[in-house]
């Protein structure tokens, strides 16, 4: 028995044009704990994570509230390993808009330097600080106090020979 060649394509075009099934509703209320034991590892990062976060889905979009905050943690930059003094993350609605605070600095020295992250609105700021005994460094300082833990004799000279690693 030979089989019906216009019979298989008619089941075959009715199959392609079936109409898809209707997407469902899904509806999210979820709070997750992060508890003491979560610990993030990559592009830098070394830290605990604690906080909590509620996940909720209006309109058939994820949205966050909540915050985690860093502890015990070290970030990588400048070519060196800067102590997160201050780290938070907030989450107020869309998932993709996120609150950064960050501080981090430079430890071992006896001026105080690193750098404070922020963001708010998609809004970033990146502020590079170097305070000694009370007293402010100079702006060209701040990035040879972060590289090499001293100050430069000469701004000019570290700044072209940075540039030229």
């Amino acid at each position: 028995m030979t089989p019906n060649r216009s019979l298989t394509a008619a089941a075959s075009a009715a199959t392609t044009l079936a109409p898809a099934a209707p997407k469902r509703q899904v509806t999210l209320d979820l709070r997750v704990a992060m508890g003491e034991k979560l610990r993030v590892r990559g592009r830098g990062l070394d830290a605990s994570l604690r906080g909590d976060l509620h996940l909720t889905s209006p309109g058939g979009r994820l949205a966050v509230d909540g915050s985690l905050r860093a502890v015990d943690g070290t970030y990588q930059a400048y070519g060196q390993k800067l102590g997160i003094d201050r780290g938070v993350l907030t989450f107020v609605g869309p998932i993709e808009n996120p609150r950064l605070d960050i501080e981090a600095t430079r430890p071992n020295l006896d001026v105080r330097v690193g750098s404070d992250i922020s963001t708010a609105a998609g809004r970033k700021a990146l502020v590079l600080s170097a305070i000694s005994e009370g007293r402010a460094r100079g702006l060209g300082q701040m990035p040879a106090l972060l590289y090499q833990g001293k100050e430069a004799e000469d701004v000019a000279d570290f700044v072209a020979a940075v540039a030229g690693h």
